[in-house]
């Protein structure tokens, strides 16, 4: 019997997620801080709702993250120089380390999820998850505007 795409599909998301959640918490983090601090590694600061689209979570969630991470010294807020009813959000020196940590484990999933492959399948693979990203993304943009 042929296997159902999108089974193994969601069971490696699955694993990842649990996998990184795990490590997340062995580092204090929680929630979408890991996708915070990547992101904010990304870029010189930004604001909580240029996070929001970014990470795609509420502004809730993002705030309660932006609070934690703060707290802890892996981020600070400063108001933006350019518009000073708003702030800005930007990695410390320490969250700067705390996000190569997390690139690291990134890496390390995806040397273990492709183990195997050859280049030439990840090419393919490559391509073919851009798609479904883009495809992924137009549910996204469905949802938001109901």
């Amino acid at each position: 019997m042929r296997k159902k795409l999108l089974i193994p599909f969601y069971r490696t998301a699955r694993i990842r997620h649990l996998y990184l959640k795990k490590r997340m918490k062995e580092m204090g983090l929680s929630g979408n801080m890991n996708m915070i601090l990547l992101k904010l590694s990304e870029r010189e600061a930004c604001s909580q709702d240029e996070l929001c689209g970014e990470v795609l979570a509420d502004k809730a969630s993002v705030s309660r993250d932006c609070a934690g991470l703060e707290k802890t010294g892996l981020i600070e807020t400063k108001t933006d120089p350019e518009n000073r009813r708003k702030s800005l959000v930007s990695l410390t020196d320490k969250g700067e380390q705390a996000a190569a940590e997390i690139r690291r484990v990134n890496e390390t999933i995806a040397a273990v999820l492709l183990r195997g492959l050859s280049e030439e399948d990840r090419i393919s693979l490559t391509r073919c998850l851009d798609v479904m990203e883009a495809n992924a993304a137009g549910l996204w943009a469905e949802l938001e505007r109901k």
